[in-house]
């Protein structure tokens, strides 16, 4: 049975890569399908749902992701086809894998299966590709530089691994930044708290940080930089989302924004 062309469902389960023969006997409408063990059945034609004629998606500057059996998307790295077999009631994937040596073929009810567009396409890579020539000649100027700082040297390596390497998510706040234009998913600020009061300025920095996936919050010491920081940590946690607080040059701001947003909320 060829699972590119073929996608058979039996009592709401694919059976395709199980099956050697399938007929349809008409005068008793029912199917009759030979499996892999040389075992047979018949099945009423009501409950047999066989998909042809499936379309190739171009996967060019998409990612694919496949749902486990822990019931998490990951995405495979060898994918080399995607056929969609398309029904007014069911709708499947058959996926094609490289293996070792060989290919594989695999199917999937449609909820089991992520298409999103990369984050990194042809315009965007030009901008990594940017970055890393950047990396590369911070090296060069500081190869020059007898008094060499360690940590520096320490964070360039770590970004020369990460660029080589490059995985981003297309739901990330890096595949917004990469691609501007990209609609994605806005957190609802119909309903903000305050718990550390604001005034209009404020008001409005915690509008557009919960509105927009990059936002920067500038003003000069004593403007409620602060008190924005933790207006916008509140509510997000009252949504439920994960939250990580950094700062680069103080290591208690952190530890002290999520105490005070915890004891007020």
């Amino acid at each position: 049975m060829d699972l590119l062309q073929n996608c058979i469902i039996a009592n709401g389960k694919i059976i395709t890569d199980n099956i050697r023969k399938i007929v349809n006997i008409v005068n008793e409408n029912k199917y009759e399908i030979t499996f892999l063990r040389e075992t047979t059945y018949r099945y009423k034609v009501e409950n047999v749902i066989w998909l042809k004629n499936p379309i190739r998606i171009n996967i060019n500057e998409k990612e694919v992701w496949v749902k486990n059996n822990k019931d998490e998307f990951v995405k495979p790295n060898n994918i080399n086809a995607v056929y969609l077999f398309d029904n007014i009631n069911f709708k499947c994937y058959a996926i094609e894998f490289v293996m070792s040596d060989s290919l594989t073929v695999r199917q999937y009810f449609k909820d089991s299966i992520q298409i999103k567009e990369s984050a990194i396409n042809s315009r965007t890579i030009n901008i990594i590709d940017y970055l890393r020539q950047f990396i590369e000649l911070c090296e060069r100027k500081n190869d020059k530089n007898n008094n060499q700082n360690e940590d520096l040297e320490a964070v360039r390596e770590s970004l020369q691994k990460t660029y080589s390497n490059l995985d981003i998510d297309p739901d990330s706040v890096a595949a917004i930044y990469l691609n501007p234009e990209r609609e994605y998913n806005k957190f609802s600020n119909k309903h903000l708290v305050f718990p550390f009061g604001c005034n209009s300025s404020q008001l409005s920095g915690v509008e557009n940080a919960l509105s927009n996936q990059i936002s920067v919050i500038e003003g000069p010491p004593g403007t409620g930089k602060t008190q924005t920081i933790l207006n916008i940590i509140a509510n997000l946690l009252l949504a439920n989302k994960s939250i990580l607080v950094v700062s680069n040059n103080k290591v208690v701001f952190p530890l002290v924004c999520l105490r005070r947003v915890d004891s007020s909320l």
